[in-house]
């Protein structure tokens, strides 16, 4: 989150802060020597599951069926990474990379594959989620020239018909996807 860094410059400052408003809520702040603690909510976060091992090496020969807390799709995902080790650390080692002129960002520069496109778009996006983030989104919108509608919002990575628990919709609105988003 980008308002992070508000509480170490506070404190340079001279006026240490005690909470914080960021775009999820309250977050608490404290201070341990030149540490800085930013505490939240617990619900905030997604669920996982904490795994301890003795050594890197534990970890790289763990089989992740055996452990029955985590959901199948990502069971999935790590039984392909076990057949395919090339690609954890082709994406470590690419998204790393600060030239956004490598061969790796440039097949990912979305915001210029745009250039001249006129197809329908309609873009959702949560400000908050820590998957995918909005960036140049602009510049993609600035390139693109066909008919543009956008969802976006205070929410994580959600679709529009995905409900929390207690049947309240996590973004969106009822009949989100019955709606004809693309007319002009």
């Amino acid at each position: 989150m980008p308002t992070l860094p508000a509480p170490d410059i506070a404190r340079e400052w001279g006026t240490p802060i005690n909470t914080l408003r960021v775009p999820a809520g309250l977050v608490q702040v404290s201070y341990e020597g030149d540490l800085t603690r930013i505490t939240a909510r617990a619900d905030w976060g997604h669920e996982f599951a904490i795994h301890e091992f003795g050594s890197p090496d534990e970890v790289l020969a763990a089989d992740p069926t055996e452990f029955p807390d985590d959901t199948a799709h990502y069971q999935a995902n790590a039984n392909y990474e076990s057949a395919h080790p090339e690609c954890l650390s082709d994406n470590l080692t690419n998204n790393n990379n600060p030239d956004p002129d490598s061969a790796y960002w440039r097949a990912r520069n979305l915001a210029a594959k745009a250039k001249g496109t006129n197809t329908p778009l309609f873009i959702t996006q949560g400000f908050i989620e820590n998957n995918t983030k909005p960036e140049d989104t602009e510049e993609y919108l600035d390139n693109h020239h066909g008919v543009e509608r956008g969802w976006m919002g205070q929410w994580e990575h959600v679709r529009g018909n995905e409900r929390n628990a207690q049947g309240q919709l996590l973004q969106g609105r009822a009949g989100f996807f019955d709606e004809r988003w693309l007319l002009p």
